[in-house]
């Protein structure tokens, strides 16, 4: 049998409530027998304390964040199955022998099923959006069709001097989200160390520049420049590069985590990637299944709405597929 994610999360819930309840056992022995009253009473009695308590500490920081991320995979799975049930009717509309009459009705529908799957595809959760990836301030999905983009950002808390400006064209398949940390140097000399996963982890150091420039991968690539008197770069200085594919979603393909023992982790959310489009774990496009398929309402082409008809319920089962993990 499968373990999802839900029923793991449940287990280590209940690993966690036995041993807090065992914790709180022993204190309240402790506090009931009054054997310490100062460490000078009992140095190792004291430091068993203390373990308690920190253990305890730890445990309900532990709890609180499995009650968090529990509730967001409650979320999760009530948008998927609110989604679920307007791709089921979407595949209601329409049907042989449509008249231009019931053509342009349908297609009025379908509009309608689009912009409601589209607004939970943005649903957030306590002011963060769901299916955004790591990026939970960023609306994942747009109202039409972005070209590939790059974008450059200073860090607030850098020292140096230098700014960047985003260049060349994207040619990845998915969103990516660059860190460029530098150490102290100038523009055109200084080393520096590129994450292509959002700052968790880095490459090796490198100095090769063309001129201002870094080539950051796939086609992107970022120029500095040297705007003070100061330092251009100081030491872990930052810049953030955004890379984004052509298409709807604006988010990126990294998961949720959160700490749930002692250098234990549990991954609890899905990216707006792998359930709603064709790239990385994803298999359908659906905001672009779905704009082929007014597009066939539109132009009364029954052959091109069957087609299209055929893939939503592919993405159909994908969403079923998420919520029975979730």
């Amino acid at each position: 049998m499968r373990i999802s994610e839900g029923m793991r999360f449940g287990l280590m819930y209940d690993k966690l409530s036995r041993i807090q309840s065992e914790i709180n056992r022993l204190t309240e022995q402790q506090a009931y027998e009054k054997t310490i009253n100062r460490p000078s009473d009992d140095p190792a009695g004291m430091t068993k304390v203390l373990g308690f308590q920190s253990a305890r500490t730890s445990i309900e920081q532990y709890q609180r964040n499995m009650d968090n991320a529990g509730a967001w995979l409650e979320m999760t799975e009530s948008v998927l199955s609110g989604i679920s049930d307007l791709l089921s009717e979407v595949q209601g509309v329409g049907g042989e022998g449509m008249t231009p009459e019931t053509m342009a009705a349908s297609l009025q529908h379908v509009r309608y099923l689009a912009d409601e799957i589209r607004s939970l595809a943005n649903s957030t959760y306590g002011g963060r959006y769901l299916f955004a990836g790591s990026v939970t301030d960023c609306e994942p999905f747009a109202d039409e069709v972005f070209g590939a983009a790059v974008e450059a950002a200073r860090a607030a808390g850098n020292v140096g001097d230098a700014s960047a400006t985003p260049g060349g064209t994207y040619t990845g398949a998915v969103n990516k989200n660059y860190v460029v940390k530098f150490e102290a140097g100038a523009v055109g000399t200084a080393s520096y160390r590129i994450s292509s996963d959002g700052g968790l982890t880095f490459g090796g150091p490198s100095s090769v520049w063309a001129g201002s420039t870094i080539d950051i991968g796939d086609g992107a690539a970022v120029t500095f420049d040297a705007e003070g008197a100061g330092a251009d770069f100081a030491a872990d200085d930052i810049f953030t590069v955004d890379t984004y594919a052509p298409g709807y979603y604006r988010g990126n393909s990294e998961e949720l985590s959160v700490h749930i023992g002692q250098g234990r982790t549990i991954a609890y959310s899905f990216s707006g990637e792998e359930i709603f489009t064709n790239r990385g774990k994803g298999t359908v496009d659906i905001f672009a299944s779905l704009d082929a398929l007014e597009e066939a309402f539109e132009t009364e082409d029954e052959d091109a709405m069957r087609l299209q008809l055929g893939t939503l319920s592919e993405a159909g089962t994908r969403i079923n597929e998420c919520m029975a993990l979730s």
